[in-house]
């Protein structure tokens, strides 16, 4: 059986990419399109052959999944509309404040909510791997950098970030205290156990992100690049097909390698 998705953000460039590709791939149907009230596109037929229409409220139903990439308050109050229909949401958006995180959090109580700054499989293979370099390289300098389009709106990345609190976290590392955020003017020496974080902005690039561990006389480099936003879609599909079959809580990218590292399978 089919899953029924809803795509939040559905004029946007993750949006128009997932319904491209769910439209072809019969795990799932098509059930609702949404963006925002006033948008040019709504109205307007999607692939799959929905119109987008700007009330979520009028395509959430219990048993359907939300996809959302949009912006922070769009998407917290998505998921409070999915709360009330006992509908599981997937959400890429990225540039959560405190307090909206905590409203993810606490819908997660009620429905299933899966959260990742990043859909690509590969990414958090590379995640994965760059903890187990940091382990063996204790003691090395470590800078993260990314780099994106220039029309993101939010830096740094949320998964260079969420990199950075994965290293910090192996390492015993308090992130509030040794992460630092470019540098410029007289900044002093590089600090014991400093993390820089630094974010490019460049023309259409999907996305890079490189770690480097130095110590002396030597650099290792770690990249990775994402030539095209169809591995995040696809990412963020196979998230939804998890999603529709667990209990509510918290999910993250993680949480669904796991289960394939047991062999789960959830291709219906």
């Amino acid at each position: 059986m089919s899953v029924q998705i809803v795509v939040h953000g559905a004029a946007g460039r993750m949006g128009r990419q997932i319904l491209e590709l769910a439209a072809q791939d019969r795990r799932f149907q098509i059930v609702g399109a949404v963006e925002t009230a006033g948008h040019p596109q709504v109205g307007q037929q999607t692939a799959g052959g929905v119109r987008i229409v700007d009330d979520l409220a009028s395509v959430c139903d219990e048993g359907r999944v939300l996809i959302d990439f949009s912006q922070p308050s769009a998407a917290v109050a998505a998921a409070s509309v999915c709360r009330l229909r006992r509908m599981p949401v997937v959400t890429g958006t990225t540039g959560f404040s405190p307090e909206q995180a905590a409203t993810l959090r606490e819908a997660s109580e009620e429905i299933p909510v899966f959260h990742s700054p990043n859909m690509a499989l590969g990414m958090h293979a590379f995640a994965c791997l760059m903890t187990q370099a940091a382990r063996l390289l204790r003691g090395y300098d470590i800078e993260i950098s990314e780099t994106h389009h220039a029309a993101k709106k939010d830096a740094p990345s949320g998964t260079a970030l969420r990199i950075a609190e994965l290293l910090c976290k192996e390492l015993g590392l308090d992130p509030n205290s040794v992460l630092r955020h470019g540098r410029h003017g007289l900044c002093g020496p590089r600090r014991d156990s400093e993390i820089g974080v630094h974010a490019l902005r460049l023309g259409d690039v999907v996305g890079e992100h490189t770690v480097f561990f130095a110590a002396a006389g030597e650099v290792l480099t770690f990249t990775h690049r994402c030539h095209s936003r169809a591995v995040f879609a696809r990412g963020a599909l196979e998230a939804a097909l998890f999603v529709s079959r667990q209990p509510p809580g918290l999910y993250d990218m993680e949480s669904l390698l796991a289960r394939k590292d047991k062999g789960a399978q959830w291709n219906g």
